[in-house]
């Protein structure tokens, strides 16, 4: 697998194996498999072969293709030829192949056809995949023909009457090749046509970009170029992964940022990599639930994933080249603003309207309240709607993309601290976790008389504190990294009820506007004052949860 430095590994249990660039091609062991089947029984005509693909997928209206005809190199590709390809995907009853992390694919491909099993990329977008793939003169999938593929037990020995069709996809294809300013080069490709599954028809329209030779980041610049000019989504999901998508089989609604798996001696630089992976691979992934508003975790882990990338740019401030962190920084922020009133119209209307019945006798007004705040709810979410078709999002997208796989912070001068970057973290995290605390205490100090705007201060150290310790979990074991955890999570929860009530402040006196009905105003003013008795009834808890916090010892 290639890793996110574009460079090549073999892969495990492929032996007897010659590298080329990005292609890395069984030899004697794997042409002697292929050839003693022979030709006239369906089976490889030449033998299987192992590549790395390195690519970036855009979806694209195909309506607004025509924006990209300014640029000379999509002049070249409207005047390719174009073919057509009808490609057949399949799976175990059970999708043993999907849930394994493979893709099983048989192609037309001149006057016979190929097959391709392709592992699953990271949901990122950048598709850095094994791909294995031999030529057939018949049309049945067949896993054996592939010769020694590293498979997992489960898909050994799997035949054509294993497997059934789960989707076809048919396009019309063009392709003209690109000369990078690197020297190196890359395929363009247009899709256009459609995928068939159980009977419906999903219209497909896509630009990949596949580079052949040369640094990944030439992709990027061109991709921004096209999101420029018209509207692009960065497909994390294959085209068979799309159809099954629109079809319900999407997986979770949401889901949570995934484990790091850091060791003590990797480079600062391969962590500030898994982190940028690990955090955009955690937005892209609740993208579509934000998005069509499946469940309010959708934007709430969007929040929580941006919130991770920008807490990271701090952390590692000194580290990082200045100007490009602040500009990343500044669009991070951007999404955060975008996605917070959905969210707090979420907490309120979820959690804060509970106690509407009790401090409000009249449901009639209570019912008109709660359709004020439906109503901006709405509103709120049509924005977060808005922004993650914008051009802008995609642009975000690909940037944070091209920071994990080119590591954009190497891009600066070397001295004492940007040589910091490849030392072990576990020379550094310690440090970084004490500055973190210590920032953390400053702030809160004197916390009982400390006004609810200082506390808000507070909260936010405790929470980029939280993903510090998050950061750095794999690096340390034992009760007392527990413990402190423990204490910095109820802490973060009182403060986080906090801040809720006085949000509710701030959207309360938005819903209502600057001239009330009284009824209304009785009634808002009733549920703050409802939330307000209990954050009096729970000061004595918030103070000591604060004061065993501030006792905690550190744990690294």
């Amino acid at each position: 697998m290639a890793s996110s430095g574009g460079g090549t590994a073999q892969p495990q249990g492929v032996a007897a194996a010659e590298a080329d660039d990005n292609v890395v091609r069984l030899t004697d062991q794997g042409e002697a498999v292929a050839l003693e089947r022979g030709a006239d029984s369906g089976e490889p005509v030449s033998p299987p072969t192992f590549e790395t693909e390195i690519e970036l997928k855009l979806g694209v209206d195909p309506l607004q293709l025509g924006r990209f005809e300014k640029l000379p190199f999509w002049q070249e590709l409207a005047a390719a030829p174009s073919r057509q390809l009808i490609s057949v995907y399949y799976d175990t009853a059970d999708g043993a192949l999907d849930r394994l992390g493979y893709r099983l694919r048989v192609r037309n491909k001149d006057s016979g056809f190929e097959q391709t099993l392709k592992q699953s990329g990271k949901a990122t977008g950048l598709f850095s995949r094994g791909e294995w793939t031999c030529r057939q003169t018949g049309n049945e999938p067949d896993i054996g023909a592939l010769g020694d593929v590293p498979l997992p037990e489960e898909l050994r020995g799997l035949r054509g009457g294993d497997l059934s069709t789960i989707c076809r996809i048919d396009v019309d294809r063009k392709t003209t090749m690109l000369q990078l300013p690197d020297g190196g080069k890359a395929e363009l490709v247009l899709d256009l046509g459609q995928a068939m599954t159980d009977g419906s028809i999903v219209p497909l329209a896509e630009v990949e970009l596949e580079l052949k030779a040369g640094a990944p980041g030439q992709l990027f610049a061109i991709a921004h170029e096209l999101n420029k000019l018209a509207p692009v989504r960065l497909q994390t999901r294959s085209k068979p992964e799309q159809v099954l998508d629109r079809q319900g089989d999407g997986g979770p609604a949401w889901k949570k940022a995934g484990p790091l798996n850091l060791r003590a001696d990797q480079s600062v630089d391969d962590v500030l990599e898994a982190i940028f992976a690990s955090s955009l691979a955690h937005l892209l992934a609740n993208e579509r639930c934000a998005r069509e508003r499946q469940h309010i975790e959708g934007v709430h882990q969007m929040r929580v994933a941006t919130r991770r990338l920008r807490s990271a740019l701090r952390l590692f401030r000194e580290l990082l080249p200045a100007e490009t962190s602040a500009a990343l920084d500044r669009e991070l922020k951007w999404l955060a603003d975008t996605l917070g009133p959905a969210r707090d119209m979420d907490v309120f209307r979820d959690e804060l309207l509970d106690g509407v019945a009790v401090a409000v006798e009249d449901d009639e007004v209570v019912k008109a309240l709660e359709r004020r705040v439906i109503e901006r709810q709405d509103e709120a979410y049509e924005a977060v709607a808005a922004a993650i078709a914008s051009p802008r999002y995609t642009g975000l997208v690909l940037e944070l993309l091209r920071w994990q796989v080119t590591r954009v912070w190497r891009e600066q001068a070397l001295d004492a601290n940007s040589a910091r970057l490849f030392q072990p973290i576990g020379t550094l995290a310690g440090e970084l976790l004490g500055q973190a605390h210590r920032r953390t205490r400053r702030r809160g100090r004197g916390f009982a008389r400390l006004p609810l705007a200082e506390r808000h201060r507070v909260r936010l150290a405790v929470k980029k504190l939280r993903y510090t310790v998050e950061f750095f979990a794999d690096l340390y074991d034992g009760p007392a990294h527990a413990r402190y955890l423990k204490r910095l999570m109820r802490l973060q929860d009182d403060l986080g009820h906090l801040n809720d009530v006085a949000t509710a402040e701030r959207l309360l006196a938005d819903v209502l506007g600057p001239r009330p009905k009284p009824a209304l105003a009785l009634a808002a003013g009733s549920i703050l004052g409802w939330h307000r008795r209990g954050l009096h009834d729970e000061e004595r808890k918030l103070v000591h949860d604060w004061r065993r916090f501030a006792k905690a010892g550190a744990f690294w």
